[in-house]
């Protein structure tokens, strides 16, 4: 199933609770489009030093994975295919054999 709306769920300190959403421009499963969509939207609501007590994120308005690629769109495709290749491993081995990795910033 892929999503087209990313929910974004803060609860700060004080139990104020607000919630955000975006629409994608296409339905997703791709965990990179989801985290970035709900980054774009932390980032809206941040306060520096400011806690938060609770954090949630949420895809909505689901869909069958079925649409259409990007023709250009290299990227996607490769993504596309490491997503589950790591998903056949993990439901191979378990969730422990392997993940995604990030990129430290020097």
């Amino acid at each position: 199933m892929s999503g087209k709306t990313v929910r974004l769920k803060i609860r700060w300190p004080n139990f104020e609770t607000i919630t955000h959403q975006m629409t994608l421009d296409q339905p997703s499963n791709h965990d990179s489009v989801i985290f970035s969509t709900a980054l774009a939207l932390l980032e809206k609501e941040w306060v520096n030093g400011k806690g938060i007590r609770l954090i949630g994120v949420g895809v909505c308005k689901l869909e069958s994975d079925h649409y259409q690629l990007p023709l250009f769109d290299q990227d996607f495709q490769k993504e596309s295919s490491l997503l589950k290749a790591v998903d056949d491993l993990q439901e191979r081995f378990g969730s422990n054999v392997i993940y995604k990795g990030h990129k430290k910033d020097k």
